[in-house]
Parts: structure tokens; C-alpha cells; sequence
């Protein structure tokens, strides 16, 4: 049972209320004009338990029998209007009460429900933003008459648009705001608390020199029911629900939207986590490209979709020489810059990875050979101008590399790579050479 079942119960109960006092009142008009000295008396305790009654189990009501005996009836009607109105209204809070406590609790298992439908395909999601844009369908879904929602993360103290619904997918990307700047951060005095309600909303974002977000089907909100989202007592983010109603939340929804909260939040947590055991199992923990293994799985995954595609083993020249002379921290901080600058060598479709050691890998399908040797010497060029500065050094290096071809050289990793591997080592003894 919905909030609206619930508000349209208790217009028909006071409907039915104003029938039946409306009722007692023509009595009234009529014994008053037709006959001036009586008064109608009525059976006060047995009219109200007929009323009570009538509301509990949704019957109609029956009137009890009147009497004409020598009774005020002016007064009488006021005393009755005031402990019909006392009970009448006092049944329905009850009702009312009773209602939301069941909507509230039906909306409890809903939630789990949907908690545990993320939770058995949490493995199947790539990405944070991609946990995030079904966690949010999920919650407007659950609220039902909200038309838009956000979820925002806080990185370095600015919040920017995580996921979205309702509103303009293209001013989304672009919004930030800072974390000062918010409701929360004021509210709180400087932190941030439970859930809050924020009513006329256009008002309060112009105050802090923001516009409210374009939505989706032109209608401007108004009321927003945010909660702030704490993973391991840090503040990650926050859930905005929106609508286009003003003073539409309440306490209820207050409560809803904590129990929400903490369920979405054990969710992110255990995402986080699993993203974490695959990045251990991915990726290299230097220089956070992909491991030895990953890279193969990866290599395999593509290379039967392509007739032209290469391979390149990349090799550090005279590694050991810098950790001899600078320290093996100087040797991390090398494999760390040059990972990070090799993956801007080539487009994002290549696949980047460190093998072993100072040994890395680019596997790429759209340049020719031509092109890569160019790439790689324009690369080895740039290294040389910009070498890597750690704390009172410069420290200069450069790198040799080999090339192989996938049908030219063979078909699998393992033969393409000991291919790459040996013309690498020429390619190497060549640079020492010139040196």
C-alpha cells in the first residue's frame, strides 16, 4: 500500500465523516422547526462505537435509534460534533500510522530484495559508475514518485555527477560543485549528517551560485531528499532523489532513505573490495599497468579479430646501472614514469603491460610497422628532453624494443613474444653501440 492509498483512505473516511454529521444535523433542523420545545437526543456511546466500528472494519455506518425528549439540542449538537471530530480523526492517525508502518516495511524488504539482486551479479560490474547507475535506478524506483535522482562523489573536495536519471546526461558530466558549498556541509557545520530535505530548491542553489540541472523532460524541481553516503566512516559521496513537488518529503521518507543509505553503502564497500582483489590480480602493483598474465588473456581475447596486429617488447636500457647509481627507490620511480608515459604512446585501443622487470609490452592493431618504429623513435626522443627528475637528480635513460607480426611471426603469444624478444635484443646492442 502506497502514500496515496493511504491519503485517499483517510479523504473518504473524512467524506463519510461529514455525510453522516450532515445527516444528524438536518435532524436537528428539523425538530427545531417543527416542533420548538424538543430536542433530539442520540445515543452518543453507542454512535460513536457504530463509527469506530465502521472505520476499523470499513463497513458503513449505522445510526442508533433517536428520541425526542426535552434536551438543548443546540448544545448538545456542538458536544456531539467536538467527541465525533476527537474520534473520528483519532481512528484515522491510527489508520494512517498503522499504514506508513506497513508501507514503510514492505518498502524494507523491497530494498533488500533489490540489495540482493545487485549483490549476486556485483562481479559483473566493469566499473564503479556502472555499480552506481543501477544502484540509483533501483532507489528512484523505489520511491516511486521522485522523476530524477543523482549520485555524486567527492574526490579532493569538489562533488561531481557519478550517475544520473531524469536529467541531461551532457550537463551532468560537466557539473561540479564544491563540498563547502553544499547543504550538507552547512547544515552540519562543517561535515556532514543524515538525511536532509531541501524545499525550494531553484531559491537555495541560486544562494550559492548554482543553477539547478536542465532535466530530462523539462520540469523544473523543486524538492530534494539528500543523504550522504560514508564508507569506512569517510564521506564518499551523497544520493539526491528529486521532485518536482515542493514540501513533498517527510519523515517517512527520512527514514526510508537512511535505511537505504546504510544498504547501499555495505554494497559500494563490498564492490570496492572486489575491485581491489582484481586489480591485485590484474595489474602490477608498481606501475599499475597489466601484469604478465593479464596482458596475455587480453592478447588472446583480441588477436582473433584482427589480421593486422603487433606486437612490441620494450626493454629499458642499462637498467640496473640506475638502480646502482641512484638507489633501487631511483629504479621504482623510473619503471613508474616510464609506464605512465608509454601508455600515451599509442591510442587508447593498444593494450600496455609490464612483463617482468624493466620488460614491458604494447600490444596494437591500427598502425603498420612503419608507423610504430616512428612513434616509438619520436617517443625515445621526448624521454631524452624530458628525463625523470628525483630529488637532487636528473636521471636520463632510454629504451630498446622489438616488433613482431601476428600471421607474419606466428599466431600465439608465447611464439609472437620470443620473436619481439630477439629482435628487441638487437635492437639493443645496436643503441649500445652508438654509446
Amino acid at each position: 500500500m502506497n502514500p496515496t492509498t493511504i491519503q485517499d483512505y483517510i479523504k473518504d473516511l473524512e467524506i463519510l465523516y461529514v455525510f453522516q454529521f450532515d445527516t444528524i444535523k438536518q435532524k436537528y433542523d428539523y425538530f427545531k422547526s417543527s416542533k420548538p420545545n424538543a430536542s433530539c437526543h442520540i445515543d452518543t456511546e453507542r454512535l460513536e462505537s457504530s463509527i469506530s466500528e465502521s472505520i476499523v472494519n470499513n463497513t458503513p455506518i449505522v445510526l442508533p435509534k433517536t428520541e425526542i425528549i426535552n434536551i438543548d439540542a443546540f448544545n448538545f449538537e456542538i458536544t456531539l460534533y467536538a467527541s465525533l471530530n476527537n474520534k473520528i480523526m483519532g481512528s484515522i492517525k491510527d489508520i494512517s500510522d498503522l499504514l506508513n508502518k506497513i508501507d514503510y516495511y514492505e518498502k524494507q524488504l523491497q530494498t533488500r530484495d533489490t540489495i540482493i539482486e545487485i549483490n549476486h551479479a556485483i562481479l559483473d560490474y566493469k566499473n564503479t559508475n556502472d555499480l552506481l547507475d543501477t544502484i540509483l535506478q533501483k532507489v528512484v524506483e523505489l520511491f516511486e514518485f521522485p522523476e530524477c535522482g543523482t549520485i555524486l562523489s567527492l574526490d579532493d573536495g569538489w562533488l561531481t555527477i557519478a550517475s544520473s536519471v531524469g536529467y541531461d546526461s551532457e550537463m551532468c558530466k560537466s557539473f561540479k560543485m564544491k563540498y563547502a558549498d553544499t547543504f550538507q556541509w552547512h547544515m552540519s557545520k562543517n561535515g556532514y549528517k543524515g538525511p536532509i530535505i531541501i524545499n525550494n530548491l531553484r531559491q537555495e542553489m541560486l544562494s550559492k551560485g548554482y543553477d539547478l540541472l536542465p532535466t530530462i523532460n523539462g520540469q523544473e524541481i523543486l524538492s530534494c531528499l539528500s543523504v550522504p553516503i560514508t564508507i569506512h566512516n569517510k564521506l564518499f559521496g551523497m544520493i539526491n532523489i528529486d521532485t518536482t513537488k515542493n514540501h513533498f518529503y517527510n519523515d517517512y521518507h527520512i527514514k526510508f532513505i537512511k535505511f537505504i543509505k546504510e544498504q547501499v553503502s555495505l554494497v559500494i564497500i563490498k564492490h570496492l573490495m572486489y575491485e581491489e582483489i582484481r586489480q591485485l590480480s590484474e595489474q602490477d602493483t608498481l606501475t599499475k599497468l597489466l601484469n604478465r598474465t593479464t596482458f596475455k588473456s587480453k592478447f588472446d581475447a583480441i588477436c582473433k579479430n584482427y589480421k593486422q596486429m603487433h606486437l612490441i617488447n620494450i626493454d629499458i636500457d642499462r637498467f640496473k646501472n640506475i638502480n646502482d647509481d641512484y638507489g633501487h627507490d631511483a629504479g621504482d620511480e623510473v619503471l613508474i614514469y616510464f609506464a605512465k608515459e608509454l601508455q600515451s604512446v599509442f591510442d587508447t585501443n593498444s593494450i600496455v603491460g609490464r612483463i617482468s622487470g624493466d620488460e614491458f609490452a604494447i600490444c596494437t592493431h591500427n598502425f603498420s610497422e612503419k608507423e610504430i618504429i616512428k612513434t616509438l623513435e619520436s617517443f625515445k626522443l621526448r624521454l631524452m628532453n624530458q628525463p625523470l627528475k628525483y630529488k637532487e637528480n636528473i636521471i636520463p635513460f632510454s629504451f630498446s624494443y622489438g616488433i613482431s607480426s601476428i600471421n607474419k611471426d606466428g599466431l600465439e603469444f608465447e611464439e609472437l613474444y620470443k620473436t619481439a624478444d630477439i629482435r628487441m635484443y638487437i635492437n639493443k646492442k645496436i643503441n649500445h653501440s652508438k654509446s
